[in-house]
Formats: structure tokens, sequence, C-alpha cells
């Protein structure tokens, strides 16, 4: 009775063990995913955490206090301005350059599932030469964060216009991107980035030389010389196209790899055999090309046969 009772605990204990460990690797998956999905989110969400956090230190002087620029009734330097500029902004700041830090780390070491999860999110989308690159898109946003902030107005889309023809410069020399309709996106999306900010810099151009005096124009109307409408225009058609050319681009990737999934799917089709007795083309391939050993060992086979009939009688 008792070496039943034992048995039936340790058989309990057992399943308990297995049950625990089973929950334990599907916490382990789960925390990898959170993780690389974490990941993957703060470098879509960087710009917007930056531009925030800079406005909501940046000043002006307003009598004889100093108040937030964006809320004239909030005084600035008080308590959480200073935290949010000793804590948030330096690791806003220096994010790209930990994200560098941590690939070259990462790549020297064998890794547990979560820190994997976290490379993947890193480096996966790019050509193994290349694996920072993604440290270099998140500068490309500080860089244009920072000239919104830094800069007047007159001179945001001309810097803008620099940084944009450097990105895509950069861009189609190193070409980063494994998937190739995923480079050709972003090398359009570059160029129409390019296009938006050479037109804004042309219409602030134009917003100087209709706001100064000129006498040489006279009585010359100066919208019948230069039309803003125009440059307008084409800024809000060229901004449509990044959002079309991404959409376009994820509609085709879908196609594209349900097209190699129905092939795959065929060929392995294809391969298999239909009945029991069907030999595959490779064995068949072999059979044809070596007929006089098979016949060899046949005749072989057989002599050895008869040899041993005698000894057996």
């Amino acid at each position: 009775m008792q070496k039943k009772t034992i048995g039936i605990l340790s058989t309990k204990l057992k399943e308990i063990i297995g049950s625990t460990m089973i929950l334990l690797s599907s916490r382990s998956d789960l925390q990898s995913a959170l993780a690389g999905t974490a990941v993957a989110l703060l470098s879509v969400l960087y710009s917007s955490l930056l531009e925030t956090s800079l406005r909501l230190v940046t000043c002006v002087k307003l009598g004889n206090k100093n108040v937030l620029l964006i809320s004239g009734d909030i005084e600035c330097f008080t308590g959480w301005q200073i935290a949010l500029m000793a804590t948030v902004l330096p690791l806003l700041f220096t994010y790209p350059f930990l994200v560098v830090y941590i690939i070259k780390r990462l790549r020297k070491r064998m890794l547990s599932p979560l820190w994997a999860s976290v490379l993947m999110s890193l480096q996966g989308a790019f050509e193994s030469k290349v694996g920072w690159w993604e440290a270099v898109l998140l500068l490309r946003r500080l860089i244009f964060s920072l000239n919104n902030f830094i800069f007047s107005e007159q001179q945001i889309p001309i810097v803008a216009s620099f940084i944009a023809l450097i990105a895509l410069l950069t861009n189609m020399i190193f070409k980063p991107f494994r998937d190739k309709l995923v480079q050709a996106t972003e090398t359009l999306c570059l160029s129409c980035l390019l296009v938006l900010c050479s037109i804004s810099s042309v219409q602030q151009m134009v917003d100087v030389v209709m706001s100064a005096p000129n006498p040489a124009l006279g009585a010359v109307d100066k919208q019948a010389v230069i039309k803003p409408s125009t440059l307008q225009s084409w800024q809000d058609v060229v901004m449509l196209t990044p959002p079309l050319l991404t959409a376009m681009c994820f509609i085709l990737q879908r196609i594209r790899r349900a097209r190699q999934g129905r092939n795959s799917l065929e060929s392995l089709v294809e391969r298999m055999p239909t009945d029991d007795h069907n030999v595959g083309d490779v064995d068949i391939k072999q059979m044809i090309q070596q007929p006089s050993e098979s016949k060899e060992a046949g005749k072989s086979s057989n002599s050895e046969m008869m040899e041993m009939v005698p000894l057996q009688l």
C-alpha cells in the first residue's frame, strides 16, 4: 500500500514539474517577444518622444520671467522640468550611440532568447555588414528634431534639405536593407522628403521676396510674378506619395510571400510519390547509370547462395 502511494505521489510530482517547465518556457518566449516589441516600438516612437521632450523644455522670456513656449502661463525651470532635462533628454540624445554599443556587445556572446529577440529587432532588417544601421536611422531623426528647435523658421527647410540629401546619398551608397523592395521604398521616400524640403525652401524664399519692398517691380502684381499656391499644390501631392508608396510596398511584399509559399508547396507536392511503389528521380537515375554493378552484385550473391546450399544439406 505504501509503495503504491509513493508511486502515485511520484507520478503526480513528475506531472507538476513537467507542467511547471512548460509554463516557464512559454513565459520566457513571451518575455522575448515583449522585449523585441518594446525595442521596435521605442525606435518607432523615438522622434515623437524627442520632440515632445524638447517642447517641454523650450522657454521664452516674457516680462521678468521665463515661461514655456507652448504654454505662456507655466513658469520654466521648475522641479519636473529639471528632472526631465537631467534624465530623459540625456537618454534620448545618447540612445543612437547606445544602440551601436548594444549591437556590438550582443554579437560577441551567446545569447538567451530574450537578448536574441532584442538583437533581431535592432538589426534583423539590415544586411550583416551594416547591422548598426538602426543607429543611423535614429541619428537622422535626432538631427531632424534638433533642426526644428535650433534654427529659425526661414533656415529650417534649407537645413532639412541638406540633411535629406545626405540621408538619400548614404542610403543609395550602403543599401542597408535586406529586402530589395524595402530598399527601393526607402529610396523613394527619401527622394520625396528631399523634394518636400526643397519646395519648402523655395516657398520660404518666395515669401521673403514678396514681403520685401522691391521698387523694380513697381506696379507689377507680385502674385502674378510668383504664385505660392502652385508650390503648395505640388507640396500636397508629394506629401501623399510616401504613405502610398509604403502601402504599395506592404501589399507587394505580401503578394510575393504568398507566391513563394505557393511555389514551395507545389514543388513539395511534385516531389512526393503518388503511390508506395514509385521511386524517387535520384534513385532511378542511379539505377540507370549503374546497371552493370547491380548485375555483378546479383551474380555474386547467387554464387554465394549456391555455395551455401551443399553445406546446409
